[in-house]
């Protein structure tokens, strides 16, 4: 019998947001920033600071190194309740580090050293471990070389003997090799909503549609496509449906926006609910996000969320 709702696997970052800089830093020896910040990040710590704020009983897989942020990281997480005993503290390896520079039309720009993730290789996510959550999320699968060389597919293919429900996201490779690798796991996969940038990386298709059907075409249960103000495209085989964003006329910060997209959808799985109302729920997380600044700053809880829902 399950004990918690989701493993969340896959990129711990600490972040450090540098708001109110332009393309012109480089120009000067000092630019004054309007503000710095330091935020737990990446795709599946996003996911998982998100879920335990929307009261789903998450547990994060990664890891970290024996080093401030590590420890930052990891006192924010068991603060807010998620469950840590997945992570690795790892001797000797720097926490993953993103300086993320945020301008002032909410563009951001990353500057990122892999640090524990690329030594990330799901070794603690054994049948025991997967066997006590309902659903496993791997965030950022093409950040993760040492999980995408040969142990993804058989991961999610054990994770699915034993119950679980998969779901996957993307992120940019640093090699393109590693996307050849990540289509020997699709047929193991229900859930798949990469960006749209990255499906283009992925398949070449010319339109969300396209991109979409390549990926059930490979076996993936539910395929996706993440259009940041558009929305989202979603098919599962047979047909397709556009979910549109929630109009925001003036975003402080995009960054984390698809992963909240993909904390709504999956408390919207866990609920039994509709794709469609899934993919709702996403777009509200995705509103609330680019909000503030960072990607877990926002102030969305589950009764914010469903209040929302009601009113769409």
């Amino acid at each position: 019998m399950p004990r918690y709702d989701v493993i969340s696997a896959g990129l711990m970052v600490m972040d450090v947001i540098a708001t109110g800089v332009d393309r012109t830093v480089f120009d000067r020896d000092t630019t004054y920033a309007e503000r710095i910040q330091y935020v737990p990040g990446g795709d599946a710590l996003n996911v998982a600071i998100n879920l335990s704020r929307l009261e789903v009983d998450v547990a994060m897989a990664g890891n970290v190194g024996q080093d401030a942020s590590g420890g930052m990281i990891l006192q924010q997480l068991e603060g807010l309740g998620v469950r840590t005993h997945l992570v690795r503290e790892l001797p000797d390896v720097a926490t993953a580090t993103s300086i993320v520079l945020s301008m002032p039309d909410a563009e951001r720009h990353f500057i990122y050293q892999a640090g524990g993730n690329d030594l990330f290789d799901g070794a603690q996510l054994t049948d025991q471990a997967l066997s006590e959550a309902r659903i496993l999320y791997i965030g950022s699968v093409l950040g993760l070389p040492a999980l995408a060389d040969a142990h993804l597919p058989s991961l999610l293919q054990r994770a699915r003997a034993l119950g679980l429900q998969t779901v996957m996201d993307a992120c940019d490779p640093r090699e393109l090799s590693q996307v050849e690798r990540i289509w020997q796991a699709l047929p193991h996969v229900d859930v798949f909503i990469p960006s749209w940038a990255e499906a283009v990386l992925m398949t070449g298709a010319g339109t969300p549609e396209e991109a979409a059907r390549c990926f059930t075409d490979h076996g993936v249960g539910l395929a996706g496509v993440k259009l940041g103000a558009e929305g989202v495209y979603l098919f599962d085989g047979r047909q397709g449906q556009r979910v549109p964003a929630i109009p925001c006329a003036h975003p402080v910060d995009t960054t984390g926006a698809g992963d909240a997209f993909m904390s709504g959808f999956l408390l919207g799985m866990l609920q039994g609910e509709p794709v469609e109302r899934c993919a709702r729920m996403g777009t509200v997380m995705g509103h609330c996000c680019i909000q503030s600044y960072g990607a877990t700053t926002h102030g969305c809880t589950l009764a914010s969320l469903q209040q929302r829902m009601r009113s769409l």
